[in-house]
Order: structure tokens, then C-alpha cells, then sequence
């Protein structure tokens, strides 16, 4: 219980728990955001949550299912920018619909807007972050090459969620 290891650790899980933190108090925060602006109902707390919170979810799975994952300091600093990745995409499309919803488009046509509209922007900004990413996946600095898998999984995943799913749950839940 003594010496600079000893103290590293300490602090590196201290660190490690008060990102985590940080991370829930910004997932419950756009949960709130969304709440407040968009009428004061509950279904828009849990749509500004639920999308952006399963990539993540998904991407701990699939990285601890493919090898043997732990959650460093690093890799909860690399989820809280994977998080501000995935919520940008999510505003978008949510934000896109409804405001087609609020122009008197029907629930088809407002899918097929934040498809053509918004998808096709939302696509090539992953694929740009994607591609830009790739690289590092050879490096040979641990953290270097976890920021790459990390990320470009969650982005991977929340394209296929935000462009798949997230339309069809919009209007399921009649906004």
C-alpha cells in the first residue's frame, strides 16, 4: 500500500469514476434538454437517451465478447468523445423530424426527409471520421489504438441505429 504505483492507481481510478460520472450526468442531461424543449413530456426524456446510449452499450459488448476489455482511464475518456459523437448524429435526426413533423408532413414523408436530408449528411460525416480513424488502429500505443476501435465501432453502430431505427421509432411514438 505504499509508493508511486500504488498512488498512480489510486488516482487513475478516481479519475476513471468521476469521467463515468461525468458521462451519466451528460446522457441524463440531454434527457432533460429534450424533455423541456420539446413539451414537457416523457417520451422525449427517453428519446434524447435511448439512442444515444445503446451504441455505446453495444460497443462494451462487442469489445468485451472479442477480447479482454477493461475500463481504463483512457478508455472512459474515449467513451465520453465516442458519447459527443453519437449524441450529434441522434439531435440531428431527431431534430430533423420533428421538424418536418411540424410542417405538416405525414410520418412517411418525414422519415423519407430525415433519410435523404439528413442521412446523407450524417453518413459522410462518419465515413470521414471513420476513415480518419482507421489508421490508428496499427499504432502500437495501446491508447492510440483503442481511441480508433472504440470510436469507429460506436460510430459504426450509431449510423446503423440513427439511420435504421431511430426514423421508426420517431414515429412510433407519435410526436
Amino acid at each position: 500500500f505504499f509508493g508511486i504505483g500504488y498512488l498512480f492507481d489510486i488516482t487513475s481510478d478516481a479519475l476513471t469514476k468521476n469521467l463515468i460520472y461525468g458521462m451519466l450526468i451528460a446522457i441524463l442531461s440531454v434527457g432533460i434538454i429534450f424533455f423541456l424543449i420539446y413539451g414537457f413530456k416523457i417520451k422525449y426524456f427517453l428519446l434524447g437517451i435511448i439512442p444515444n446510449i445503446l451504441p455505446l452499450i453495444m460497443t462494451i459488448g462487442i469489445i468485451t465478447f472479442c477480447s479482454n476489455f477493461y475500463l481504463s482511464l483512457s478508455n472512459a475518456f474515449i467513451f465520453t468523445v465516442a458519447f459527443g459523437l453519437i449524441i450529434d448524429d441522434s439531435i440531428h435526426i431527431i431534430n430533423s423530424y420533428i421538424f418536418s413533423i411540424k410542417s405538416g408532413n405525414t410520418n412517411n414523408k418525414s422519415i423519407a426527409y430525415v433519410q435523404q436530408k439528413t442521412g446523407r449528411a450524417i453518413i459522410k460525416t462518419t465515413i470521414i471520421v471513420l476513415f480518419c480513424l482507421l489508421p490508428l488502429l496499427v499504432s502500437q500505443f495501446k491508447s492510440v489504438s483503442q481511441l480508433s476501435l472504440i470510436t469507429t465501432i460506436s460510430a459504426a453502430i450509431a449510423l446503423i441505429f440513427d439511420l435504421a431505427l431511430l426514423p421508426r421509432f420517431l414515429s412510433r411514438i407519435r410526436l
